[in-house]
């Protein structure tokens, strides 16, 4: 991974494209970094969209900054696209760039997904009642996926199931 000096941005391995390991999204700012020639180079309208992730070699998911609309980049095209509308609280691309999975916000909070072949988004659970951790640095919750892309979410259960471990190595 390269080394981006002065700029403000994590870069963080899944963020690297699905096959050429020489490009990166940049952060939250959309910028695409090339390792080979260490050119970054801004997306095109790309003004106000963060949390951009790879779906394939040649195409970027990102929100807008208020988390209530998704687009897709097409690296070919160099145009956005319009995908869903909604209150979105976090989101992941499943390894295999079928699916964005995501959660909702608001007084029925959903874990849902959205299928980039057919466009349909389909609520896998409620997380209405579920109290998730929270990222003291980043100050909210998250959600990921697995290998196969089953969605993983943490559950805050407290401090008081936490017990303490003594474990003898041989």
């Amino acid at each position: 991974m390269g080394f981006l000096s002065g700029l403000e941005a994590r870069i963080i391995d899944r963020l690297l494209a699905p096959r050429d390991r020489s490009r990166e999204v940049a952060g939250n700012h959309l910028k695409l970094y090339d390792s080979r020639t260490r050119q970054l180079t801004e997306l095109p309208d790309a003004e106000g969209m963060v949390g951009g992730a790879w779906v394939t070699q040649s195409t970027i998911v990102a929100s807008n900054q208020g988390a209530t609309d998704f687009k897709i980049f097409d690296l070919q095209t160099q145009r956005w696209q319009h995908l869903i509308s909604g209150h979105f609280v976090n989101w992941a691309v499943t390894r295999n760039g079928k699916f964005l999975v995501f959660t909702t916000s608001g007084s029925e909070p959903m874990l849902q997904r959205f299928s980039f072949a057919d466009r349909k988004v389909e609520s896998l659970t409620s997380l209405k009642g579920l109290r998730r951790v929270v990222d003291t640095a980043e100050g909210q919750t998250q959600v990921t996926v697995d290998a196969e892309g089953s969605p993983i979410l943490a559950r805050d259960i407290g401090t008081q199931e936490i017990y303490a471990i003594t474990i003898k190595w041989p």
